[in-house]
């Protein structure tokens, strides 16, 4: 009798134990989200009650026996007026079948689980270049739009976001990185939901908000309309071709570099319309005399081939892996583009589409894998 009670009523609490600590995982992740997203410690409970509730421990319901708010530093939680963690404990009586003969009717079982919410910077680097046609363009634009809101709406007080743009041999910082509590943060929606491709010199097109481009001796005339056919984008003159990935990628190093945090969790999203070609001569900015003082940007100043972008991407995506732990995805619109495979680092992955169509969809899933908490 004593060893069919140690059989069946040892299997039954150490089953009760692994089940109760699932149940304080989710119930903690659960509040931890709420209170990241509600800014209420009660809100945050009652999420936590709602999925004790939803659970079993042993074939009864357990109960919420204590839930703190606090900070989760250097794997220690303390209580604090200014959580970034939940620490919650469950559990439940979970009765005895055989070992109630000697007099042991139930056994308390109880466990507790710490969730912290983990700092997210994410920058989007996106593709400006002319080959974009402006209606898949659109898609794009619809897709960063959709980005931005996934991560507002779960986004905490310590989250960033930024974007830079790029074209040939200059990456730009269009937004720098910004809390999304930051009463501004508002103004960096607008702007992406304005976003148009390299503002050529020449007019706004009357359809499908294209651009009339100068011809002759107007090809770098940005006077009229001021700044060109797109006057809140970046400029672009006529010698400017090309596309080079890595000065988006520099931009972006330049950014986290800036905003250095080692329990920051750190994104690079890439979208790009095709695979790298050579860079122009980039001398009629110079002959112009004009120096673009609305965003801060980097420029290369070097010209490279095609497989030169390739293998400097490739090689400055590990170097910010190592650096920084600086997680990337990437998806390209149309080219095949398999050298962004060796670009993705950490959790990223990369994705390829033909259709701009899908581009919110796997923005958004994109969107949806970055963590944002920890479990402990």
């Amino acid at each position: 009798m004593l060893f069919a009670a140690m059989a069946v009523d040892i299997g039954v609490v150490r089953l009760a134990i692994s089940q109760d600590q699932d149940v304080a995982d989710a119930a903690s992740q659960a509040a931890l989200l709420t209170l990241r997203t509600s800014g209420s410690e009660s809100v945050a409970r009652e999420a936590a009650e709602h999925v004790v509730g939803m659970n079993l421990v042993a074939g009864g319901i357990p109960q919420l026996q204590d839930i703190q708010f606090g900070v989760w530093d250097n794997g220690a939680f303390s209580p604090s007026n200014v959580p970034n963690a939940v620490r919650v404990t469950t559990g439940r009586d979970v009765p005895m079948a055989i070992a109630r003969l000697w007099g042991w009717h139930v056994r308390p079982v109880s466990r507790s689980s710490v969730s912290a919410a983990r700092a997210l910077h994410v920058v989007l680097v996106m593709d400006i270049t002319n080959s974009w046609s402006q209606s898949n363009f659109a898609n794009a634009r619809a897709a960063a739009v959709a980005f931005y809101d996934h991560i507002d709406a779960v986004a905490g007080p310590d989250d960033k976001i930024g974007m830079v743009v790029f074209t040939g041999q200059y990456g730009v910082e269009h937004t720098p990185l910004m809390s999304l509590e930051d009463a501004d943060a508002v103004h960096v929606r607008d702007n992406w939901n304005q976003l148009r491709t390299a503002s050529k010199a020449g007019t706004p097109a009357n359809n499908s908000n294209g651009c009339n481009v100068y011809s002759g001796t107007k090809l770098n005339d940005f006077s009229n309309p001021y700044n060109g056919c797109f006057p809140n984008m970046w400029r672009e003159y006529i010698d400017e071709s090309g596309t080079d990935h890595t000065t988006g990628l520099e931009m972006a190093r330049a950014m986290f570099s800036e905003n250095d945090d080692p329990t920051v969790y750190r994104a690079v999203l890439v979208l790009t319309d095709g695979d790298p070609n050579g860079t122009g001569a980039h001398t009629q900015r110079a002959a112009a005399h004009y120096d673009e003082t609305r965003w801060r940007y980097y420029k290369t100043g070097v010209r490279r081939s095609t497989n030169q972008v390739i293998s400097d991407s490739q090689s400055l995506s590990a170097t910010m892996w190592d650096e920084r732990e600086i997680n990337i995805w990437a998806v390209s619109f149309v080219a095949s583009a398999t050298w962004l495979n060796d670009v993705v680092q950490g959790d990223g992955y990369f994705t390829r589409t033909s259709s701009s169509s899908a581009l919110v969809a796997i923005f958004e899933d994109v969107a949806e894998s970055l963590p944002v908490a920890i479990v402990q």
